[in-house]
């Protein structure tokens, strides 16, 4: 018993919240936390903690910051490059590691120095600048009229449950948010219709309506798609209808949608009431 009931770290809940471990450890912690209240309230710091972080360095403004910075620093590169290349341009053939060794440095430990005030490192993937270790998410609660409860991916509700959700978009300019339930029919969430805005707000943003749960049988997957360049809601609406005869209790795949769109999945069980 001591050996199945190990201390799970802090950091595998960091990776349960961002839903990054394999479906196996994400199960078992899933099941832990329906009975270990020390392990709840652990989850439940780390998660205070991560919105804390959110809330002082708005990652929008980070983001800016750091872009605007990296602009500079190639500008003034290049302009030093453009001085020196009659001189050094024989180097180019002959020790082009040393140059990437030395851009790499100057990089580092010259203009990019703000970075070092930042609660965690930042990368630069893609289009855009991330916080490492933060992805946008969608958080579901269940409303009831005594208390709210978090929900993971795989609870189980019945039709009449009333959820609410709220997203962040860490950084992504764009988002959609979409359902399919076990009848195959698609709802639009976020935004409420087509053709309104789909730029996302700063920080964890709640939608401005509940959701109650119908009767459709067995699921109700909710995906989250977000992206730095413009989303074109009515494709994304058609590929998850295209998807949906594909789409199981507990397996969705992926949309068949532009390269540039991010995919979080979200779902709930639904037993019969």
């Amino acid at each position: 018993m001591s050996q199945q009931l190990r201390r799970i770290s802090d950091l595998e809940l960091e990776q349960f919240l961002l839903e990054e471990l394999p479906v196996g450890k994400m199960n078992a912690i899933h099941d832990r936390l329906r009975e270990d209240r020390e392990l709840q309230e652990r989850l439940a710091a780390i998660k205070l903690s991560n919105e804390q972080i959110l809330e002082r360095y708005p990652v929008n403004d980070v983001c800016q910051d750091i872009r605007l910075k990296h602009n500079e620093w190639q500008d003034k590169h290049f302009r030093q490059q453009r001085r020196q290349s009659k001189t050094i341009r024989w180097l180019a053939y002959g020790l082009p590691v040393v140059l990437v060794a030395v851009i790499g440095v100057n990089l580092q430990n010259d203009d990019l120095s703000v970075v070092t005030n930042l609660p965690t490192t930042l990368s630069l993937p893609g289009n855009g600048i991330r916080t490492k270790g933060l992805n946008p998410s969608l958080e579901i609660m269940q409303i009831t009229q005594h208390q709210q409860r978090r929900l993971q991916s795989g609870d189980e509700l019945q039709s009449g449950d009333v959820i609410q959700m709220s997203y962040q978009g860490v950084g992504r300019r764009y988002g959609v948010i979409l359902s399919v339930d076990g009848n195959r029919n698609v709802t639009l969430h976020y935004p409420n219709e087509v053709g309104e805005s789909i730029e996302l707000k700063t920080g964890k943003t709640p939608l401005g309506f509940s959701y109650e749960l119908d009767n459709a049988p067995a699921f109700e997957h909710f995906v989250f798609l977000t992206s730095d360049q413009m989303i074109d809601v009515e494709q994304v609406i058609q590929a998850l209808q295209k998807n949906a005869a594909s789409i199981t209790a507990t397996r969705a795949n992926d949309l068949d949608v532009d390269s540039h769109i991010e995919q979080y999945w979200f779902f709930l069980k639904k037993s019969s009431s």
